[in-house]
């Protein structure tokens, strides 16, 4: 069995006071009750969205692709969308 440390930061060799700093370890993590209270709850409406992508965002993405890559799931190569230029940045 490897080496522990104890509640002090002291390194533990033994194999009994390694399994008895488990136990330790663990009655104590559950001795808390870490369930979250209704109180605690952060309504979702208070954070502000994820602001709208901006066209030069989508612009420098698509600069980023390579050529000669297989299409993704929606099955549009690459080429064509460089191909319609700002028209498809825009949609």
């Amino acid at each position: 069995m490897g080496s522990l440390k104890s509640a002090n930061g002291g390194i533990i060799g033994d194999n009994d006071e390694v399994m008895n700093r488990w136990k330790q370890s663990t009655e104590t993590f559950y001795s808390v009750d870490q369930r979250v209270r209704v109180d605690e709850v952060i309504d979702a409406a208070e954070y502000e969205k994820e602001p709208n992508v901006m066209m030069a965002e989508v612009e420098w993405a698509i600069g980023q692709l390579k050529d000669n890559k297989t299409p993704g799931t929606d099955g549009i190569p690459i080429e064509l969308i460089e191909a319609a230029g700002d028209g498809m940045v825009r949609e």
